[in-house]
């Protein structure tokens, strides 16, 4: 971006950074944010999704450690999907950086809104991921969950807001019951196929490095403060908040680009 490197710029796109690590700790959906915050600063929709996806993915290394254990009792062919997860990832990359600017300029206020309605049905899916067992698929079926991990892992390295609950979605539509395992999952996945994403996209010239540094600070100390707060407000008050923020967020980025 022509001109990037202000105090100023900096200073927005840190504190855009800064309430999505804390979002993202609290309920998820934090990537809209962050990616307006750039939006805002006159950064083009592919640059500012680019720089995104590059400032918010050191965070998730820290939620796959958290679930450490948990993946230790996962039984072993669940991680075969990480192979779909990092193809997925780099071609969803791969079509980022190829779409026609004013398509995807067009389709990004309905990714945030459709993200943002996710995290409103998120209790819901976690409800029904508690309803039933894991259970053992047959040779076919897991064929269908590389496929089903594959289509999840494009959208997550094209766009990406909203990831984590396609992937808790997609895993117990296939069979996988345990939250805490599903999470642990989710985390890895995520954590393979945006950092294929992110490698992909840090050779194209669409990332903004300075922003993404700054940001990538914000969002690691956000994610700390998300986490403090999080022990003091209820889940329901936290989930209304960052729905009401991500509605916010659509209507702006599409009034934004409009003009």
């Amino acid at each position: 971006m022509p001109g990037w490197g202000s105090l100023e710029q900096g200073a927005i796109a840190f504190a855009a950074a800064l309430l999505a690590g804390a979002i993202n700790a609290m309920a998820g959906g934090g990537t809209n944010v962050a990616f307006f915050g750039l939006l805002w600063l006159g950064l083009p929709p592919i640059q500012a999704n680019a720089t995104t996806a590059v400032a918010l993915w050191p965070g998730r290394a820290g939620g796959a450690w958290g679930f450490r254990h948990e993946l230790a009792k996962t039984r072993h062919w669940w991680f075969w999907l990480v192979v779909p997860s990092l193809a997925g990832g780099i071609l969803g990359a791969y079509l980022l950086v190829h779409s026609p600017p004013d398509f995807f300029k067009r389709i990004a206020p309905y990714l945030v809104l459709a993200s943002t309605l996710l995290v409103a049905i998120e209790p819901w899916v976690r409800k029904w991921l508690h309803s039933g067992a894991d259970q053992q698929r047959s040779i076919g079926w897991r064929v269908l969950a590389i496929g089903v991990q594959f289509v999840v892992s494009i959208y997550g390295g094209y766009f990406g807001a909203g990831l984590g609950l396609l992937i808790l979605f997609a895993l117990g539509l296939l069979g996988l019951h345990d939250l805490d395992r599903a999470n642990g999952l989710k985390n890895v996945f995520g954590l393979v196929l945006k950092g294929a994403a992110v490698v992909f996209l840090a050779f194209t010239g669409t990332v903004i490095w300075s922003a993404a540094i700054v940001m990538a600070v914000g969002a690691i100390a956000g994610g700390y403060g998300g986490a403090v707060i999080a022990h003091k407000l209820s889940e329901k008050v936290m989930r209304g908040l960052i729905v009401l923020i991500g509605i916010a967020v659509a209507v702006a980025m599409y009034l934004h680009l409009a003009t």
